[in-house]
């Protein structure tokens, strides 16, 4: 329920980190975009379980839907250009097993995912692709692209 949440992730909510967007995808899938960072209030390293709180109470919501359902959503997850906060969050060997956990019990069909990470040149950011996508599964890799500048990279 939207109380057991927490007033960080209700003031994320709130402030619209998780958007649901009002129109379907072409094939009629739900689109949910998210944005990286949370506030400056919060610690780097603990808003991934903020954030993980908010998509799951989200997702939980959206899956109530019979088309979503049936059809899926996608994720869209666009990072802040400040790399350090992103980095910082995924470099914790606890947040990418919590991450981990949550990928395993997502509460919605996830048609596919896509990441969205600021400058391709960058080797944090190529470090910051390789953790995230170390905790997906073979088939969650499968139906994730992470996209660098705007170019869709390899897995």
């Amino acid at each position: 329920m939207y109380a057991d949440l927490g007033k960080e992730a209700q003031s994320a909510a709130r402030a619209g980190y998780v958007q649901i967007l009002p129109s379907r995808d072409r094939a009629g899938r739900l689109v949910v975009v998210s944005q990286e960072t949370i506030g400056s209030n919060s610690k780097a390293t603990d808003q991934l379980s903020v954030i993980l709180r908010l998509l799951t109470y989200m997702y939980s919501v959206v899956s109530e839907d019979v088309e979503t359902q049936k059809l899926g959503a996608v994720a869209i997850f666009s990072t802040n250009p400040n790399e350090d906060t992103v980095m910082n969050v995924m470099s914790s060997e606890t947040n990418r097993a919590e991450y981990k956990l949550y990928r395993e019990g997502y509460p919605t069909r996830r048609a596919c995912s896509h990441f969205c990470l600021h400058e391709q040149d960058n080797s944090k950011m190529r470090l910051v692709r390789y953790l995230t996508m170390s905790c997906m599964t073979r088939e969650d890799r499968i139906r994730t692209r992470v996209h660098m500048d705007g170019k869709p990279s390899k897995n």
